[in-house]
């Protein structure tokens, strides 16, 4: 009888042990199942987060291409293209401009293209003859900017000094933020010019002497 006893002990602690067995090769199968998973459902979010990613650059590819794009890119990088007739077409660009907003152009200087620096971009405004920082968040995010950009950039400093009302210089400013050329303002510095008396009335004139960089490739 205590024979019988025991082989059934043996036989029970036998399918306890094969049972421990098998459930910790199963629990190690499933960790292993349960970390490929995961694997593949990082791995689809990436790839369809790439098909949105290609989605939207298709959408803008066929936005240029139905906007004509193809025959238009040619005249836009002129302006941003460095060659010896540069300086004179910006020159000539910002006569045009200055006119075209009913002021008048009473002199302008160009300093010789060179190449840009994150580091060397800083920011100004100016009243009368009071300077005034801008804040150092513009200066990194200008130059965080510069930063992404690729290939050799160069930079060309401009000076104007033009005549006119405060309206016509609120009309230029919106026109060089609107058009294909890179241009920041460094500073501007402005002071009275007197009163200009015709058939329309009595228009106080005031010279604005304007600081540019103006950028190219």
């Amino acid at each position: 009888m205590e024979k019988k006893n025991q082989k059934i002990i043996i036989a029970v602690a036998v399918i306890v042990i094969s049972l421990g067995v098998g459930y910790f090769l199963d629990f190690s199968k499933l960790k292993e199942v349960n970390n490929l998973n995961s694997q593949i459902k990082q791995t689809t979010a990436s790839i369809e987060a790439k098909k949105s990613y290609y989605a939207v650059i298709d959408s803008k590819m066929e936005a240029l291409n139905n906007a004509g794009w193809s025959s238009k890119k040619e005249s836009i990088a002129v302006n941003f293209t460095s060659t010896p007739f540069f300086i004179p077409k910006i020159n000539s660009f910002f006569q045009s401009v200055v006119l075209t907003n009913g002021m008048a152009m009473s002199g302008i200087t160009s300093s010789i293209a060179v190449s840009v620096k994150s580091s060397d971009q800083t920011a100004t405004q100016e009243s009368g003859s009071k300077s005034t920082k801008v804040s150092t968040t513009q200066e990194t995010a200008m130059s965080s900017y510069f930063d992404q950009l690729q290939g050799p950039i160069k930079k060309t400093t401009v000076n104007l000094n033009i005549v006119g009302t405060y309206t016509a210089f609120k009309n230029l400013l919106t026109q060089l933020e609107n058009q294909t050329r890179i241009i920041t303002i460094k500073s501007v510095a402005v002071s009275p010019a007197g009163q200009e008396v015709s058939k329309s009335g009595t228009k106080n004139n005031l010279t604005f002497n304007i600081v540019l960089d103006v950028y190219s490739y």
